[in-house]
């Protein structure tokens, strides 16, 4: 598996999760390069923090309309 170029920020979130789980199987593997686990392991951190990011803002644009939905729809 190549690692790819395409910035993180462009990926959709199926896609760097797609990409993340690629990465952790190529990682287990016995046959690994090691040459490019730094690599490899630059590549799942920014995806990892870009996924976290997205999940973050997610979760602060539904809480108003959960709370909204639990108050009634009062607001």
């Amino acid at each position: 598996m190549n690692i790819s170029t395409t910035p993180v920020e462009q990926l959709s979130y199926k896609a760097a999760i797609d990409e993340l789980q690629g990465i952790v199987a190529m990682m287990q593997d016995a046959n690994c390069d090691v040459d490019n686990l730094t690599a490899y392991t630059r590549r799942a951190a920014a995806l990892i923090a870009e996924c976290r990011r997205r999940l973050t803002q997610a979760e602060a644009e539904l809480n108003p309309i959960i709370a909204s939905i639990n108050n009634g729809g009062d607001e």
